[in-house]
């Protein structure tokens, strides 16, 4: 089971404060580095242009060994599970776009033989949150990797909602409740 968002945020905040905290002593936690990245580097329009201008690009298939989707930096390929909608297809491409801008230093696999991969784990998973939930990021990237727009939240619905014609836009809510 994928962690809360409030558990995601204690988790960030205790890594947080644990860093600055042996920072002062002088050391630096590895997982450090990822924050540093994405500040210094953010995920934006112009570094989702730069992967596509690169070669990467997003492949729906089910021939790999993740749950969800996997970074494959040999062949600048995201490869997404067929059967991911909505929100866990989308939450999965940023993870993975996390890992193929940042680099192998953010693997959160065990077998990538580091130390930290499990702190990566929550702060990729963390970040690809919040990124995903930038409406005009989302739309840019759903278009740039050339996906089909899907609508299963209030985001996804004001970005979408004049794109995905064909889908009923969740016809279990009224549309007061969309709005703001």
């Amino acid at each position: 089971m994928l962690p809360t968002w409030l558990d995601l945020e204690c988790t960030i905040l205790r890594l947080k404060e644990n860093a600055y905290y042996t920072i002062s002593f002088g050391t630096v936690k590895p997982y450090m580095k990822l924050f540093d990245m994405s500040i210094r580097s953010p995920i934006n329009q112009e570094s989702i242009d730069q992967m596509i201008s690169e070669g990467w690009r997003a492949v729906i298939s089910d021939e790999m060994f993740a749950k969800y989707g996997v970074c494959r930096f040999d062949h600048k390929e995201i490869r997404l599970r067929p059967e991911l909608g909505g929100y866990r297809r989308d939450e999965t491409l940023f993870h993975e776009i996390i890992h193929a801008f940042y680099g192998k230093e953010t693997a959160d696999t065990k077998i990538s033989g580091l130390p930290y991969w499990q702190e990566n784990g929550k702060i990729v998973e963390w970040m690809s949150r919040k990124l995903r939930a930038n409406p005009v990021l989302l739309k840019h990237v759903i278009t740039a990797f050339k996906l089909k727009p899907q609508i299963y939240d209030k985001i996804s619905y004001m970005v979408f909602s004049d794109v995905s014609n064909t889908q009923t836009v969740l016809p279990f809510i009224s549309e007061d409740i969309m709005m703001d």
